[in-house]
């Protein structure tokens, strides 16, 4: 379940319950910095280039900055949930894979 918090013209704020056993796109943003807030179970942070993996517990936060492809995962048998704050600047989502 997503929820979105505010959104502005260089700011979005929601908030993305994460179920048991999935992981979201690799992806990057061009101009906006992604800033991740685990609220409740493990939320799991794929960075690349250079290559980083971080995972959170409730409390944890990690800063992934414009375009680095990163994804993220809840490898865990139960859901987690997140809230992540994006900007500033204009938002876009670019689905991509591996590659250097």
């Amino acid at each position: 379940m997503n929820k979105l918090i505010i959104q502005t013209n260089n700011v979005k704020v929601s908030s993305y319950e994460l179920k048991a056993n999935t992981t979201g796109k690799l992806h990057f943003h061009r101009f906006i910095n992604e800033h991740f807030f685990c609220l409740s179970g493990i939320l799991e942070v794929k960075m690349f280039s250079p290559d980083e993996f971080v995972i959170l517990l409730p409390g944890g936060n990690v800063l992934v900055v414009s375009k680095r492809k990163h994804s993220v995962s809840n490898n865990s048998s139960s859901n987690s949930s997140h809230l992540i704050v994006q900007g500033i600047g204009e938002y876009d989502f670019i689905a991509t894979e591996i590659s250097e």
